[in-house]
């Protein structure tokens, strides 16, 4: 690696993407994983089928080991995905790398090797610069994802509500927790195939799209954009993944002590009441 490192035409190469085995090991990799991605996927789809085929036809005392059956294979399968957008991670990161390595070698070298003297006032402006696209690319990447998580969020509130009143109007009361244990494996399934997606795009635009570009800018400021999604996704999917049972307990102490103030509140009421019907009794007989 760091013989390639010291040829001037590889570093070109590899800066411009133009490099053969660069460009042939990225398409291996992105034809590998996405053929991965949906051979998990078309079999995920047949396994429910087979399931939902079966809960169809089953009888009552059934229905629950099928619903159980098919929460483990959804589990299962979002593990399966979130390895491979992971690995997209990985590969990318490691190329951005080498990118960060090249680049700073040619600043350095391109600076000691000259004898120019920069007027007073360059640096200045090129720190101007550089502060201004560095508050640019650190606001792309904090604002892109916030606005897909905020929305996810407020998608995950609104169809644990519906689930809830539809409850409801059937004559049942639904605490938040088991409504949330029946939203949690569509979420869980949005969120990694998000992450998947945002991870392939972060590697395709580090492997493909060179930094040596006219349009550096517009790369950069994609780039950033799909990294913040990458580790928003990555943290929501692992979370959904590994951490929900905690999530959901978390929720039902929420209820637990909800539903107990209200039993509290209901009792006082009661007594209150009593109370104010003794005393009205008490002031309506003679005295």
């Amino acid at each position: 690696m760091f013989d390639y490192l010291s040829s001037a035409e590889w570093r070109e190469q590899w800066t411009y993407r133009t490099l053969l085995a660069l460009e042939n090991g990225s398409l291996v990799v992105v034809s590998s994983i996405l053929t991965a991605a949906v051979v998990l996927g078309l079999q995920m789809l047949f396994d429910l089928h087979t399931i939902r085929s079966k809960l169809s036809s089953s009888s009552s005392s059934q229905t629950s080991v099928l619903l159980s059956t098919r929460e483990a294979l959804l589990h299962h399968f979002s593990k399966r995905q979130f390895t491979l957008s992971v690995l997209f991670t990985l590969l990318a990161v490691s190329i951005w790398v080498v990118d960060v390595i090249l680049g700073s070698w040619e600043i350095y070298s391109k600076v000691s090797d000259n004898d120019k003297h920069y007027p007073e006032g360059f640096w200045l402006q090129l720190g101007i610069r550089v502060l201004g696209m560095m508050c640019v690319l650190v606001a792309t990447m904090i604002a892109v994802p916030l606005v897909q998580i905020v929305g996810f969020g407020l998608w995950m509130q609104s169809k644990i509500c519906s689930t809830c009143n539809r409850s409801e109007d059937n004559g049942d009361v639904m605490l938040s927790s088991a409504a949330i244990r029946e939203v949690l494996p569509q979420a869980r399934t949005i969120a990694t195939y998000l992450h998947l997606f945002w991870s392939a795009g972060f590697f395709c635009i580090v492997a493909f799209w060179s930094p040596m570009a006219k349009n550096f800018i517009i790369r950069s400021v994609i780039l950033q954009g799909a990294v913040g999604s990458v580790n928003a996704w990555s943290h929501a999917s692992f979370g959904l993944i590994w951490r929900a049972e905690k999530l959901r307990q978390e929720v039902l102490e929420e209820d637990v002590r909800r539903l107990g103030a209200r039993a509290m509140t209901e009792k006082c009421l009661d007594e209150m009441k009593k109370i104010y019907v003794e005393e009205e009794k008490q002031a309506l007989l003679p005295k």
